[in-house]
């Protein structure tokens, strides 16, 4: 899977490849990395490369994968040949959940707005980064959650959405 880091003019470009069970090869930037992994029961992992070890939490919103290890936090989007050729027939997921553990610290719609894909809905706060959280559809916000000032964990939903039922093409709606 090739990734490229959102929001950086040189963003780093990271290429990960499963080798073994618990085991990745990463090509982080110009850097070949084998990474041993051990999925942790409140759904980190921890990785560890020699005599290091690092805790990370890794979460895919949507087209955002973000990843936090030790104390830096990255937000990737994957590269779209691979995107596709994974991606098969997934659904649309009505929650927002958060990707690491947290504080929100703003919501940013409330229960029955109508929100257009991209809209920013909540902003988290974990490692002293802020994260914005959007809507990846059209939708109607069904419930909001977790409020401002919440401590969140991993996975934990934030808000529901209710897709918007599509308009009719213009080619179909023409026969």
């Amino acid at each position: 899977m090739k990734l490229t880091q959102r929001g950086k003019k040189d963003g780093l470009e990271v290429d990960v490849e499963h080798v073994a069970e618990g085991t990745v090869r990463a090509r982080v930037g110009d850097k070949m990395l084998e990474v041993q992994l051990t999925q942790l029961a409140d759904g980190s992992m921890l990785l560890g490369r020699g005599d290091g070890r690092y805790r990370a939490f890794a979460r895919r919103v949507g087209k955002v994968i973000f990843v936090a290890v030790g104390p830096c936090s990255f937000a990737f989007t994957e590269d779209q040949t691979d995107a596709v050729r994974r991606r098969g027939a997934r659904a649309i997921e009505p929650e927002v959940v958060a990707p690491m553990p947290g504080r929100v610290v703003k919501v940013l719609v409330e229960e029955g707005a109508t929100v257009q894909s991209g809209q920013p809905l909540v902003v988290l706060e974990a490692m002293k980064m802020e994260t914005v959280l959007s809507a990846e559809f059209p939708a109607t916000v069904v419930s909001v959650r977790a409020g401002a000032g919440a401590q969140v964990e991993a996975g934990s939903v934030l808000i529901e959405l209710s897709p918007l039922p599509q308009a009719p093409r213009a080619e179909s709606a023409a026969s």
